[in-house]
């Protein structure tokens, strides 16, 4: 059995209807609110007390008691306000990506395919540590100490150099 219920600003009280379809007849809508006491859970975008075949639209807060899961794209405008979150694909950032805030830093940890191995930001330390087989890598002419680029290759470095000889090294590094 299926039946029409309109719900107009003079429905004053709630009423008590099974299996009926529910439609708003006036354009600006309703001074009342809708009440489901259906507790059926949703498992996918066509299950729950509430299906819709198209969109919805909330022009203010909602608040979600249970988990939220999104079939399709999320897209956030605004500002987010997020707990702990685990992210099992990729993602892509398009703007600045800031950790924590000034004098209040947080560590950051990169790892690479190396079990072991990864790229440290310490914030107890303000250090960036690369651990296990990390390194920095930079090709001859790119490394720049202060403002003074530095002339020589990795090899004459290496080779005017001894373990321990700060001197030779400050000489070579020119």
């Amino acid at each position: 059995m299926s039946a029409n219920v309109a719900i107009t600003d003079t429905f004053d009280q709630w009423r008590t209807k099974s299996n009926k379809f529910i439609v708003m007849t006036q354009s600006a809508g309703s001074d009342d609110f809708i009440k489901l006491n259906n507790t059926t859970n949703s498992t996918s975008n066509t299950t729950g007390s509430i299906i819709s075949a198209g969109g919805i639209g909330i022009a203010k807060s909602a608040v979600i008691g249970g988990n939220l899961q999104v079939s399709g794209n999320l897209d956030v405008t605004g500002t987010s306000s997020l707990g702990t979150v685990t992210i099992n694909g990729a993602m892509q950032l398009d703007n600045t990506l800031t950790v924590g805030e000034d004098d209040t830093g947080y560590d950051v940890t990169f790892y690479g395919a190396t079990s072991g191995a990864y790229m440290r930001w310490d914030e107890n330390v303000d250090d960036l540590l690369l651990v296990g087989d990390a390194r920095v890598v930079i090709p001859d002419g790119q490394l720049v100490l202060g403002s003074t680029a530095v002339t020589q290759t990795a090899a004459l470095i290496n080779t005017a150099t001894q373990p321990g000889d700060v001197m030779a090294l400050a000489i070579a590094l020119g």
